[in-house]
């Protein structure tokens, strides 16, 4: 499919897998579209450490879902990944646990950049409910060459065990290059 049309003053090209806009000099998908999703197909465990007493762990992945940015990913630093160019990019990522309900502490989701800087966070205190789970969506600005991790913080008093395959995963996709 493609066609040529014009959406209020804005002139767009179409093809079937690409929409520009021009008018503002944006785009809307880019041409070269980045992205990666990788997950992890094996679990994780974060040890028992105390009620109260944050555990933590830099979730490593080791599977690619999805990549259209070579170099987004490797495993020689598996907890990461890496942003091409500067821009804005759209960062998701989830968790789900085999631990039992706990009704104290907490279970936290941290989006961290470059192993310093915590730009968003998801916590979930007291569960009732078997196989907690947690997600976390966020844009972030990154330059070239810095990286975004998923940092889980645990203090439920007893082990956590992070679920392998597609249900523990990370995604970092290009939305506008700067």
């Amino acid at each position: 499919m493609s066609g040529s049309f014009n959406v209020g003053g804005f002139n767009a090209n179409v093809n079937a897998q690409l929409v520009n806009f021009s008018g503002d000099g944006s785009a809307l998908i880019s041409a070269n579209p980045t992205a990666t999703s990788v997950y992890s197909s094996g679990s994780q465990s974060m040890p028992t450490v105390g009620q109260g007493i944050a555990s933590t762990l830099y979730v490593a992945f080791d599977t690619v879902l999805a990549t259209s940015g070579a170099g987004m990913f490797s495993l020689t630093n598996p907890t990461r990944l890496t942003a091409p160019q500067a821009g804005f990019y759209i960062y998701s990522a989830g968790i789900s646990t085999n631990t039992l309900p706990y009704s104290a502490g907490q279970l936290t989701l941290q989006v961290n950049v470059n192993s310093t800087t915590t730009y968003a966070q998801s916590a979930q205190a007291g569960q009732t409910s078997f196989n907690p789970s947690n997600s976390i969506t966020t844009i972030l600005y990154l330059n070239a060459g810095d990286y975004a991790q998923l940092n889980v913080y645990q203090s439920v008093g007893g082990t956590v065990t992070l679920l392998g395959g597609k249900s523990t995963y990370l995604s970092l996709a290009l939305l506008r290059a700067t």
